[in-house]
């Protein structure tokens, strides 16, 4: 296990899971039996309760996982950095990153469903065995609206024209992405233009991810096309490579964000601050 407490992490979040999909499963049930009028008052009231005592539950596992992100280096020092990173989120995404298995970022866009195989990205075919993990795609897709200030929204056509309501570094990185991929395709309708923004922005953080990762847990200064540039036309030569978002002052940043942007440095590569 790349950090002992991941595994503490796991199954904290394993029990938040089933005590969300419980929830939402009752609340169906009831709102369906309140559209209908089959279930007596005395049911509905004991499904309510039993809602309610799930929502208090999924609060103290939130609770465990924040106390447990605060001994994980990717969180405490990095993420908790990052705006529209929550514990929450945070936790079930690193609960299932597994860099024994993903050793490159490429095999980690592999790992998390964001890999491209003969030009199409992957995705999910019932009755065969998947290469990633959709859940751990799920979760990233409600990663990136909330980088973009849109956490509470899971449908990407209601804001493909709008932009960013937060000022982090991932949300600037979309607009520089998005202007470039407007112009590229504009025959493109404009929510597949924001999904493969997104989709584009996305992959980076998890580049991001794997420096990091690296930086911390090896001491060594990895470096990937994915976190320099994304496509040559567009973003030029490879000569720089763009640092982990970290959204505080300048000269605010965490000590090893200022040593790995040193050992880039010293390689020849040009550090860029999003």
């Amino acid at each position: 296990m790349w950090d002992e407490k991941v595994s503490e992490l796991r199954v904290v979040v394993d029990e938040l899971i089933k005590l969300e999909d419980d929830r939402k499963r009752d609340k169906l049930w009831l709102d369906h039996a309140r559209r209908n009028k089959k279930l007596r008052d005395d049911m509905k009231k004991y499904i309510a309760d039993k809602i309610n005592r799930a929502k208090a539950e999924e609060t103290a596992r939130v609770k465990e996982i924040e106390k447990i992100l605060k001994e994980i280096k990717l969180w405490d020092e990095w993420l908790k950095y990052v705006k529209g990173v929550g514990p929450k989120l945070a936790g079930k995404i690193l609960s299932r990153i597994d860099f024994e298995k993903a050793k490159s970022p490429s095999s980690l866009w592999t790992y998390c469903g964001y890999a491209v195989i003969n030009g199409k990205r992957t995705r999910f075919q019932r009755g065969e065995k998947s290469i990633y993990r959709p859940e751990l795609k799920s979760w990233l897709h409600m990663l990136g609206m909330s980088f973009l200030g849109y956490g509470n929204i899971g449908e990407p056509r209601a804001i493909a024209n709008k932009e960013p309501r937060i000022d982090g570094g991932y949300a600037r990185l979309y607009i520089r992405l998005r202007r470039v991929v407007d112009e590229k395709h504009p025959d493109w309708n404009a929510t597949r233009r924001f999904l493969d923004a997104r989709g584009r922005m996305i992959k980076v953080f998890l580049a991001h991810m794997y420096q990091v990762y690296s930086w911390l847990y090896n001491g060594q200064a990895v470096l990937h096309y994915a976190a320099a540039y994304l496509n040559k036309p567009e973003f030029g030569a490879h000569d720089y490579v763009y640092m982990p978002v970290v959204d505080v002052e300048e000269g605010d940043e965490p000590t090893w964000w200022r040593e790995l942007w040193d050992a880039y440095r010293e390689k020849g590569i040009r550090p860029v601050r999003l």
